[in-house]
């Protein structure tokens, strides 16, 4: 885990050494007053003379104060770049305990998602997929049409279908065509057979009528 470290300016590495140079200069200094007054003992006159100068220091208090709450975000930034082994930090942490105790729910609750599916092109997205391969290599055609069959009531589809034809006037006029083909066909045939009977007859006759 990476974490960002916040470079320390220029000005504030030199903001941070006058604020040592001064600190270091008030504390020796106040060292040297508290030991002058003790000695001369000039309390009273201190107290007295002192007050511009304590005026002046609170104004210059507050606003190292506020430098350095400036700066402190480089220095604590700095400090842990030097003293905290964040890749050590991180592999003590129990990543699947934190996981668990994450409401995956509120999470998503707090997440657009048709912002982030207007961000999803989709026509892309299928024109990199062959879907064709897809389901010709992936589908079981033969799960899938047993599955549409079981689906379907086939004794109602053919019984909507029966009441959109007139099955009856088509067995009649099929059956009627039949019929008056068969009445030709016989009666062909008996004219072929009568035909041929009389020319069996006149054979019969002609070879009677030449025997003497």
């Amino acid at each position: 885990m990476t974490v960002p470290v916040r470079r320390l300016p220029d000005d504030a590495a030199a903001a941070l050494t006058a604020l040592d140079l001064v600190v270091g200069t008030v504390a020796v200094t106040t060292q040297v007053a508290r030991a002058t007054v003790r000695t001369l003992r000039l309390a009273p006159l201190v107290s007295w003379g002192t007050r511009p100068f304590l005026d002046a220091g609170r104004t210059v208090r507050e606003r190292v104060a506020s430098e350095v709450d400036a700066l402190l975000p480089f220095v604590v930034n700095a400090a842990v770049r030097r003293y905290v082994d964040l890749d050590g930090l991180v592999a003590t942490v129990d990543l699947d305990a934190v996981a668990e105790r994450l409401d995956v729910e509120a999470v998503i609750a707090r997440v657009d998602l048709d912002a982030v599916a207007e961000r999803i092109d989709v026509a892309a997205i299928l024109d990199r997929l062959d879907l064709t391969d897809t389901v010709l290599t992936r589908v079981d055609m033969k799960v899938v049409i047993e599955h549409v069959l079981a689906q379907m009531d086939l004794p109602v589809l053919v019984e909507g279908v029966l009441d959109e034809i007139d099955l009856p006037e088509i067995i009649r006029d099929s059956t009627g065509t039949m019929a008056s083909e068969t009445v030709r066909g016989v009666r062909m045939q008996g004219v072929n057979a009568d035909e041929a009977v009389a020319r069996v007859v006149d054979r019969l006759l002609l070879r009677r009528g030449r025997t003497p």
